[in-house]
């Protein structure tokens, strides 16, 4: 055997050596990881734990402590986490649908692109928590903490948000389509290019809130407080807001097409170059609002105090059902 040929038996034997190490080494973390999932399951808790891609499918995870641990890819679709421990964990890409985390604690947790469809988060603590790109579609967050949360670009078609608290949060490019949001706390609340089609927001309160080009279009905004709120070219074509307060809003460019603004309070509101064509202002308070270049195509007027303060009545005539829609 010459020089090269021991070379290359020695690069050979290098390479198959590295190799069995490497795969010693996977073995070995494997076998810990399942070790540090069974210590979870028995002493329930494993706090700063690694427990990247484990598999906790139905689980029973009731009251344990994961503050701190690494979580990605994990899977716990169905599994029990309420009134768990996971404050400031990692749980990017892990898949929790259907799971219970009904009073859970992830505060400031990083939950990139996590799948909850459908699962249970009512009450659950996710105030400063990262869910950008997430997937809620149909989940319950209803009296969630999610203050400060960052949901952009988030799927949460249908979601349940019910007396949740959304102070803050960034929603900005969010799917809300058909959501419900009734009596939700959104104060300064950022939801810019956000898709509210279709969503119930009665009585919730987005005062100081940004939606620029956020689509409402349909969508029941009865008595909902978004005074000073940044509405700049909104869609909020056919769209309930019987009794909203937009109480100097910025409405500049936004399209209130057959909109019922009936007795809302549009005090000092900009509406420059909005289109209200066939919306119905009846009852509202226009007092101080700018009008200008404001298209009024088939709007109705009945007991509606203009921007000088006149009362405009050209439209009582109606009937009832043509004022109520």
């Amino acid at each position: 055997m010459d020089a090269r040929d021991v070379r290359a038996f020695l690069t050979i034997a290098i390479f198959v050596t590295s190799i069995l190490i490497v795969a010693g080494f996977v073995k070995l973390a494997r076998a810990a990881k399942v070790d540090r999932a069974n210590q979870l399951l028995e002493t329930r808790t494993c706090s700063a734990c690694d427990l990247e891609d484990v598999d906790l499918r139905n689980a029973d995870l009731e009251d344990v402590n994961l503050e701190s641990a690494n979580l990605r890819g994990a899977d716990f679709q169905r599994a029990n986490l309420s009134r768990a421990n996971l404050n400031s964990v990692i749980l990017n890409e892990a898949d929790l649908t259907e799971a219970n985390l009904q009073d859970i604690y992830l505060a400031d947790a990083l939950l990139s692109s996590v799948i909850l469809n459908r699962a249970n988060l009512r009450r659950a603590n996710l105030r400063g928590a990262y869910l950008g790109d997430a997937a809620l579609n149909t989940a319950n967050l209803s009296s969630a903490h999610l203050g400060d949360t960052i949901f952009s670009r988030a799927l949460l078609n249908q979601a349940n948000l019910n007396e949740a608290n959304l102070g803050g949060a960034n929603l900005g490019e969010a799917d809300l389509s058909e959501a419900t949001l009734r009596g939700a706390d959104l104060r300064m609340a950022y939801l810019g290019d956000t898709n509210l089609s279709g969503a119930r927001l009665p009585g919730a309160n987005l005062s100081r809130s940004n939606l620029p080009r956020a689509n409402l279009r349909q969508a029941n905004l009865r008595r909902v407080n978004l005074g000073e709120a940044d509405l700049r070219g909104a869609s909020l074509e056919e769209a309930s807001l019987n009794g909203a307060n937009l109480l100097r809003a910025n409405l500049l460019r936004a399209s209130l097409i057959n909109a019922n603004l009936t007795n809302a309070n549009l005090t000092g509101a900009n509406l420059r170059r909005a289109d209200l064509s066939q919306a119905n202002l009846s009852g509202a308070n226009l007092t101080g609002a700018n009008l200008s270049a404001t298209n009024l195509d088939g709007v109705t007027f009945c007991n509606t105090t203009m921007p000088d303060g006149r009362v405009e009545n050209r439209d009582c005539g109606l009937s009832n059902d043509g004022l109520s829609q």
